[in-house]
């Protein structure tokens, strides 16, 4: 595909409030210098009436024209290209801002968020030592036909983008100019092209953890400490331990709304090996779950932590969901995990 496709950053900018301070204050302005100039004149009250009209209409159009539109221009002044097996990001002068060659080693990630009817997916650079290098954000619609696979799924994909006190959005998400269902179109395009050049994807994903490492492989979750790995792959079976406790860990304030939630996959007869996860979720859920278990501290120090909003952990909560599926579906904790 050939075509280029506008972009713009996901993210508020303050166009539609500095708009409306402009439009309100010459609207102001140019009514009292018309009607004024006209009373001083012709010694006529009318002009104000006339005045309010004409300075109002000349108020939006000259926001929009001189305010409104060079900032909305400036926004969306980027386009994705893709060609040559690349997915290549410009900007404004033709400089290549992101450049991702999916013919060499590389990850993408789609998260789907159904309650907001929208998807976002980061295809990512990746070097010998399977760390992100160069990458790319778009969000967009939820289209009807979806060429890629599901990695997971996210009430609501608004944490990916900057807060209203945040103003700096060169590190957002991007997003597609056009809507509607030329956007779907273009989203499953988009989809169906990284799709297309898929051979040298992995699907190694390094998580976040308090101390030493985790990954999630094709078969499952690998535990590295030391010079030890420990496999927790799909096939196998394992214990599943829940906790949940208030947060923050005091039990004195009691205005807490949050529960934090552990997880464990213990293998068996190694309750020190075991694979902790740490999320969030409503308090309710420390009258439906066990407020005490035997872990060992040294496994919960090195919890992964699934509550930031970040592609990855969306990846792991997916994953986490299939061995509670199979080894003990009648977990509650399971429905923590599906919403």
């Amino acid at each position: 595909m050939n075509e280029a496709i506008e972009l713009r950053r996901l993210g508020k900018t303050g166009i539609e409030q500095r708009t409306s301070i402009v439009v309100i204050l010459s609207w102001i302005i140019l009514w009292a210098a018309i009607g004024f100039n006209v009373l001083f004149l012709l010694d006529e009250w009318h002009g104000f009436f006339w005045g309010f009209i004409l300075s109002g209409i000349a108020s939006v159009l000259g926001a929009w024209l001189f305010l409104a539109r060079p900032s909305t221009r400036r926004k969306t002044a980027a386009t994705l290209h893709m060609e040559d097996h690349c997915l290549t990001v410009k900007g404004t002068i033709g400089d290549d801002k992101v450049r991702i060659d999916l013919n060499e080693p590389h990850r993408a990630m789609l998260i789907r968020s159904k309650g907001e009817g929208r998807i976002m997916f980061r295809v990512e650079q990746l070097d010998e030592n399977v760390r992100s290098l160069d990458r790319l954000d778009l969000i967009g619609p939820l289209p009807m036909v979806i060429p890629m696979r599901i990695s997971g799924d996210a009430q609501s994909l608004i944490g990916f983008e900057p807060g209203v006190a945040k103003k700096n959005i060169e590190n957002a998400p991007f997003s597609l100019v056009s809507s509607g269902a030329e956007a779907d179109s273009t989203m499953t395009t988009i989809l169906a092209y990284i799709e297309n050049h898929s051979a040298k994807r992995s699907e190694i994903y390094n998580l976040r953890v308090k101390n030493g490492a985790v990954r999630l492989e094709k078969n499952g979750f690998v535990l590295v400490r030391d010079d030890k790995q420990t496999a927790f792959d799909f096939s196998d079976d394992f214990e599943i331990a829940c906790l949940a406790c208030r947060y923050p860990h005091d039990e004195k304030k009691l205005d807490s709304q949050i529960a934090a939630i552990y997880l464990a996959l213990v293998p068996p007869h190694s309750k020190t090996d075991a694979l902790v996860f740490e999320l969030f979720a409503p308090e309710e859920w420390i009258d439906e779950l066990p407020t005490t278990w035997d872990i060992p501290d040294e496994a919960m120090q090195r919890s992964v932590l699934l509550y930031d909003d970040n592609p990855v952990a969306f990846v792991a909560v997916n994953a986490l969901k299939r061995y509670i599926e199979r080894i003990e579906p009648s977990n509650p904790v399971l429905e923590i995990l599906r919403h």
